[in-house]
Order: C-alpha cells, then structure tokens, then sequence
C-alpha cells in the first residue's frame, strides 16, 4: 500500500493545466483480501479539488471515493481497471459521482456486483466499453443487467466481449438493422464484429464465433440488408467443416476481402 499512498501524497497539490490523468499501480493481489477496501480510494481531496481541464482518466487497483472527488467532477473519459470483481459501491460512485461522464470502459475479471438501485436518470454515455469476464458459475445471460444498468439501449457506440444475444441487443430498437459490417480478427473463427447503422449506432463484439453467428436468424436477415461488408481476416475455414447456409445479399453495394489466408 506505501506505493499508492505515495502517489496519492505526489497529487496533493492543484493541476490547473492537467488534462489527463492514468495510473497503472501492480500489487499482490493476495495482500489485498486483507486490506481495508478504503485505502485503495481515490482520495477525495485529489490535486487540492483543483483540475479544471481535467477531462481523462485511467487507472489500475484504485477506486473512485464513493462520496465523489472534486477534481474529477470534470471528467469526460473513464478508464477503469480492476483486478477482481467490479463492486456494486464503484459503479455507484461512476454513476452518481461523475456529472460529465460520456465515455466509459470497465475492465474487470471476476464479474461484477450491480447496485440496489438504479442509475440516476441524468446519467447518459455516448460510449460504453465492457471487458468482463464472467464468474464461472454464472449463466451465460451474465452480462444483459448491467448492460440495462447503464442504458446500453441508449449509447452510441457499445462495445462488449462475452456478451450472449448481442444479435438482439445491437439490432433491435432504437437501433435498426446495419448498412455496414466488418469483421476483423488475427485468430481462427474468433473475430471482432463492427456493426454501423443508418440511425448512427455502432456495435462492436469481440471474440465471437463468426460461424455461431453467421447461423444467427437475426443476424442473417441482417445481411440482407448490408450495402457495405469488410472481412479483415480468414473467416470459412474447412479444420471446422464450416460451411454456412446461403446467405441473401440483396443491397450489397461494397464487398472488401483482406486475408492472409486463402479462404476456403
């Protein structure tokens, strides 16, 4: 802990011309089971309560004060980091304690608790970016209620990993079906989907089964409708015996291959 309270020490003083703050701290996560959860608190007088053009932030182990850090009120980007599972107190203090708040990317590998109540209706995201790897125990539906938490109907652009019935999510209402997909990804039937929409949506799922979601239903009246596909990668393999129903490509206007394999 004397290293992150030494850096706490170092941030004490006013930052009238930061613009952006990241910390990555490594500690011995054994350690922390017995350590108090407040001593890994962004102290709530940070830079003396004084960063006006503090508008990013990003960091490792530490935690946002649930009574909020002046300093931070600011903040329009959001980078978050947590070794263990995302408490049901942190997304309380990023909801209610960041008025600014238009970005925000969690990252977290042992799941997440979601508070008793629900987010303030003020609390609006122009971008979301979960990375949270699901509890073993739990089912595979883990990540739909904090999608719901954070009013994913709402966001811009969302981009998830593990996240099951993304098809549903990301082409139901308010969006609609999108003009535009690509897929990228260096690993074999484990890609990135990019979905873009006319009503100005934008999905991206990362490290999907590309032949799961080809046999999608939504997914393929989706391609009915794509005027634009990009394929950055190998996406029809022949080790999986992988060969998917024909699919409708009525309004395809643009069609780009880029592989460094023979598809095959």
């Amino acid at each position: 802990m004397a290293n992150i309270h030494r850096v706490y020490d170092a941030l004490a003083h006013p930052a009238p011309a930061l613009e952006e703050l990241e910390i990555a701290l490594h500690i011995d996560e054994r350690t922390r089971l017995f350590v108090m959860p407040s001593e890994y608190y962004i102290p709530r007088d940070l830079f003396a309560g004084q960063a006006p053009l503090l508008r990013k932030a990003a960091w490792l182990t530490m935690e946002l004060h649930p009574d909020g850090v002046p300093a931070l009120a600011g903040l329009t980007r959001f980078r978050f980091e947590e070794r263990t599972a995302l408490s049901a107190s942190q997304l309380c203090a990023i909801v209610g304690t960041l008025p600014s708040l238009r970005s925000l990317c969690i990252k977290a590998k042992q799941g997440y608790k979601l508070p008793d109540n629900p987010a303030p209706a003020t609390f609006r995201l122009d971008e979301l970016d979960l990375d949270i790897m699901p509890e073993m125990h739990r089912h595979t539906l883990y990540l739909d209620p904090l999608l719901r938490y954070l009013g994913f109907e709402h966001i811009r652009e969302v981009t998830t990993i593990w996240c099951h019935n993304w098809s549903d999510h990301f082409t139901g209402p308010p969006r609609n079906l999108p003009h535009t997909l690509q897929v990228h990804g260096p690993v074999e039937m484990q890609h990135d989907w990019y979905l873009i929409s006319s009503s100005g949506y934008i999905a991206r799922g990362r490290k999907f089964d590309s032949a799961d979601l080809v046999r999608d239903p939504v997914m393929r009246i989706m391609f009915d409708y794509l005027r634009a596909l990009v394929i950055s990668t190998t996406l029809l393999i022949t080790e999986r015996a992988f060969v998917p129903p024909p699919l409708r490509l009525t309004h395809l206007t643009l069609c780009c291959v880029r592989g460094g394999d023979i598809i095959r």
